[in-house]
C-alpha cells in the first residue's frame, strides 16, 4: 500500500524494487477503481443523457445521418440505470484492456531490442503508472466539477484544459489536427515519463533514453492512428 503513494514523490524507488517482488495486483485492482470513480464522477455531475448528447454532436456527419429527433431520443435513452452501470463497467474493463495491452506491447518491443525486462516486471510499471495517472485525473476532475456551477455546459474531453485542442474550435478545426492536438496532453505527457523511468528501472539492459524511445514511439503510432480513424467520422 505504501508503493501507492510512493510513486508520486519516489516513482524510481518504487519502479526498482518490482524486480525483486512483483506487486501488480494493488496497483492494477487500484487503477480499475480509479477508473470508475472518475466515470462516475463525471456522470453523475454532468448527467448521461447530456453525455451522450454531446458525443453524438461531436460528429456531424452522424448527426445529419440520424437527424435531429434522433439523437435525441437516444440521448434520452442514455438516462436509464442500465445504460449508467454500462457506463461504469465499461470504465473498468477499458482501463484493464489498455494496461494489458500497453504493457503487452512494450514487453514485445523490449524484447525485440534485445533488452528484455519481463512482462511481469512491464505490467506492473504500466499498472503504478496508469494509478498516478488516474489519481490526478480524478482529483483535479472532482475539483474542477466543485468550482463550476454550470455542469450541464462543460466538455467532458476538454474538462481540465490540459491539451493543445483547448485552444482549437473543434467545429472548424481540421479533424486530424484537433485529434493530435487533444494528444497533446500534461497528463499523459506525464505518464509516459512514468512508464519510460519504470522500464529503466526494472532491467539493467533497459537506459532511460532506450525505454523513452519505445514509450514514445508507441504513443507517436497511437497517435497518428486516432488522427487518421478520427477522419472516418
Amino acid at each position: 500500500m505504501n508503493n501507492l503513494f510512493r510513486i508520486f514523490y519516489a516513482p524510481g524507488e518504487v519502479f526498482a524494487g518490482i524486480p525483486e517482488k512483483s506487486r501488480w495486483r494493488l496497483p492494477f485492482v487500484s487503477t480499475l477503481i480509479l477508473s470508475c470513480l472518475v466515470s462516475a464522477l463525471i456522470v453523475n455531475s454532468i448527467g448521461m443523457e447530456n453525455l451522450v448528447r454531446k458525443q453524438l454532436q461531436a460528429q456531424p456527419r452522424l448527426v445529419e445521418q440520424l437527424g435531429e429527433e434522433k439523437v435525441e431520443e437516444i440521448a434520452r435513452q442514455a438516462n436509464s440505470p442500465a445504460r449508467q452501470v454500462s457506463a461504469y463497467v465499461g470504465s473498468i474493463l477499458g482501463a484493464g484492456v489498455i494496461i494489458l495491452t500497453v504493457a503487452a506491447i512494450l514487453t514485445a518491443l523490449l524484447a525485440l531490442t534485445g533488452a528484455g525486462a519481463g512482462f511481469r516486471n512491464v505490467f506492473s510499471v504500466t499498472a503504478y503508472s496508469y494509478f498516478a495517472y488516474y489519481s490526478v485525473l480524478l482529483i483535479l476532475s472532482a475539483l474542477t466539477l466543485f468550482i463550476i456551477s454550470d455542469k450541464e455546459g462543460i466538455e467532458p474531453d476538454n474538462m481540465l484544459l490540459s491539451h493543445a485542442g483547448a485552444f482549437l474550435d473543434r467545429a472548424t478545426a481540421n479533424k486530424a489536427l484537433f485529434s493530435i492536438a487533444t494528444s497533446l496532453d500534461i497528463f499523459s505527457f506525464g505518464l509516459l515519463f512514468l512508464m519510460a523511468l519504470g522500464l529503466s528501472k526494472v532491467s539493467k539492459q533497459v537506459t532511460f533514453a532506450r525505454s523513452a524511445a519505445v514509450v514514445v514511439g508507441v504513443w507517436v503510432i497511437y497517435v497518428a492512428a486516432k488522427a487518421g480513424i478520427s477522419l472516418l467520422f
